[in-house]
């Protein structure tokens, strides 16, 4: 037989999912004496609407870069490196 009402710990087996997952959640619930009551239905809407809010990264615009610094930088090979590193000792 299906439960009308969960408790937290049956919402959180029958969802699969961590106490603090359930939390963030913020299901409405039902106060029955001291503890608190969830409806599945309720459960199912706000995870259909959690469902409706998320997005692929992969399909959404791509953000603008934002850097506007540049790097005066160069690539040079070894024994350039050498040649330079070893000028500036013989100068010094």
């Amino acid at each position: 037989m299906i439960p009308i009402l969960y408790s937290r710990e049956q919402a959180i087996k029958e969802l699969r999912i961590g106490e603090k997952a359930f939390n963030s959640l913020n299901i409405p619930y039902i106060p029955v004496g001291k503890r608190k009551k969830y409806r599945m239905e309720d459960i199912q809407n706000k995870l259909d609407q959690l469902k409706r809010e998320a997005t692929c990264p992969s399909k959404s615009a791509k953000a603008p870069r934002t850097t506007h610094t540049t790097l005066r930088s160069m690539v040079i090979g070894f024994e350039e490196a050498l040649r330079q590193t070893t000028s500036q000792l013989q100068k010094q």
